[in-house]
């Protein structure tokens, strides 16, 4: 990975924004977990991982499940609604 080496050689602190939650854990030190619009900060995630990652760890796995555990409760993810019933 290119973004990892560039941290690796330069020691600077990288802003990086996606959607992807894997991507997130492999690079990250830190995931900012936000809530549904208009959002504001719900967590400050330290991920839990050793240095070098690699896409193919089971750890990023877990990690990834977690986040998305963490996301769907601050997005508060609610039941679809029921549809009505036709007379």
């Amino acid at each position: 990975m290119q973004l990892s080496g560039i941290r690796a050689l330069t020691g600077a602190t990288i802003v990086f924004v996606t959607h992807s939650i894997r991507a997130a854990v492999c690079l990250a030190d830190r995931i900012i977990i936000l809530t549904r619009g208009p959002s504001t900060v719900f967590e400050n995630y330290n991920v839990p991982i050793t240095r070098p990652r690699t896409f193919e760890d089971p750890m990023i796995g877990e990690v990834e499940a977690d986040i998305v555990r963490r996301v769907e409760g601050a997005w508060e993810l609610e039941p679809p609604v029921k549809p009505r019933e036709v007379a």
